[in-house]
């Protein structure tokens, strides 16, 4: 499938218009790095480095960050962006902070190779949270997408809890 770069530039300059000002909050001080990260990606997709696939990834943690921002949690809460959780150095994409509690969010991007099997991949997902332990949910956030099209894709959220 060819990439339709003027489609792709046009999201960007949405992202930026109208994504990045909702993650620039003082909850959330790691801000910059995913919008430095999301920039390092265009830079890279114009200098024909990648392909526009990978833009789509991190549209989808920035759309999630936005709507885990706006979760209504009683006190007062900070996101962290890709916090090491293991001794490997691995991490996954975000960390809510309040009090003791702690909870963890990775951010899958549904990406089928044909995109007309969008719709069927998206209903495989929701058949696996059964396979989810119980401290653990999939969320299918079709509303969360950055853009649902052809090219972009639909994501998942992995929520971890922990009261630590």
């Amino acid at each position: 499938m060819t990439e339709d770069g003027e489609a792709i530039r046009a999201h960007v300059a949405e992202v930026r218009a109208r994504l990045y000002p909702t993650i620039q909050v003082d909850r959330f001080p790691d801000a910059k790095r995913l919008i430095d990260r999301f920039e390092w990606i265009v830079s890279n997709w114009e200098a024909g480095r990648t392909d526009g696939r990978v833009i789509i990834e991190v549209v989808n943690e920035i759309a999630v960050a936005k709507q885990l921002l706006k979760r209504p949690l009683t006190g007062h809460f900070t996101m962290v962006y890709e916090p090491r959780t293991t001794l490997s150095g691995r991490s996954v994409d975000f960390l809510l902070r309040y009090g003791a509690a702690r909870q963890y969010f990775d951010v899958k991007t549904i990406r089928p190779l044909d995109p007309r099997d969008v719709k069927q991949a998206w209903e495989k997902y929701g058949e696996l949270r059964l396979l989810f332990p119980t401290n653990a949910d999939l969320v299918l956030a079709e509303q969360w997408l950055g853009v649902n099209s052809g090219t972009f894709s639909p994501l998942r959220v992995r929520n971890f809890s922990s009261m630590r």
